[in-house]
């Protein structure tokens, strides 16, 4: 797709989802109006991508839009859902709620992260009190 930020530069985009643990090799053809002027491979390791999570979300992105094209039946929509889960996006199926201290945690009784202070269990006995 071309940028619409910089008109005056074409940015190739393109996107998909690692199956394995290795990474793995894209062949790209170059060519004009159809024909295949060369052919390169780029290699594209798991790390480079670990590095930059944010390709998974612009992947899982342009997979939800795509999916929001389709027609809407119980299939799609549980895929649009999981993928907003996975990937932190909201959709027209999801929406988000803000959880910023162990009180919000207590109130909608959802286990926080490892790295939220305070002891929860406890603080959960107490709070049903």
């Amino acid at each position: 797709s071309r940028n619409s930020d910089t008109p005056n530069k074409h940015i190739l985009k393109f996107c998909g989802k690692f199956k394995g643990d290795s990474g793995g090799i894209i062949t790209l053809n170059y060519g004009i109006n159809g024909e295949i002027m060369e052919v390169k491979d780029h290699e594209i390791t798991l790390e480079v991508v670990q590095v930059n999570k944010i390709i998974g979300q612009f992947w899982g992105k342009e997979k939800i839009s795509n999916l929001l094209l389709d027609e809407e039946t119980y299939e799609v929509i549980e895929s649009i859902t999981a993928l907003s889960k996975e990937f932190g996006i909201l959709t027209p199926h999801t929406s988000m709620l803000v959880l910023s201290n162990l009180g919000d945690y207590l109130e909608y009784n959802i286990a926080p992260p490892e790295t939220l202070p305070g002891d929860y269990y406890h603080s959960k006995t107490l709070f049903k009190q």
